[in-house]
Order: structure tokens, then C-alpha cells, then sequence
């Protein structure tokens, strides 16, 4: 990813370019978001956890919809 960013910098976004050079830990650490808001945690039960109005649902839910978002850029919940 390193190398075919340096050879088509005109491909990336200046958001994207902020998180060059990639390490293997960076890699290894999306592949475990991916997994674990893919298919450990549903998206849609968080959301309906964070509009629970019980103050620990709240609590839970609220915390890791930002987490959610960040780790899925094309989650839009």
C-alpha cells in the first residue's frame, strides 16, 4: 500500500495521505475493527442500544457509536 501510494499520489485524498506510511500494525488493527463491527457487534443494535433510554444502555451505546463510525467510514448511522 506504501509503494502504490508513493508511485499514484495523485489517487489520494489529502485525508488519506495523512495516515501514511502504513505499518503492519495498522493494518492488522482496521482488519480487527472490521471484524469486530462487522461481525461481532451489529451497527443497528448499537443504535438501537444508544436510543434506549435507560442511563447504562445509554452510557454503552453512546460510547461506541463514535468507535462504530470512525472504524466504518461508510457506516452513515
Amino acid at each position: 500500500m506504501n509503494a502504490y501510494a508513493k508511485e499514484h499520489p495523485e489517487a489520494l485524498t489529502e485525508e488519506l495521505k495523512v495516515a501514511l506510511p502504513l505499518k503492519p500494525a495498522d493494518v492488522l488493527a482496521h482488519a480487527q475493527r472490521v471484524i469486530n463491527f462487522t461481525f461481532v457487534v451489529d451497527p443497528e443494535r448499537l443504535e438501537d442500544i444508544a436510543e434506549n433510554d435507560t442511563p447504562k444502555a445509554l452510557m454503552v451505546g453512546r460510547s461506541l457509536l463514535p468507535v462504530l463510525k470512525a472504524a466504518m467510514p461508510c457506516y452513515s448511522g
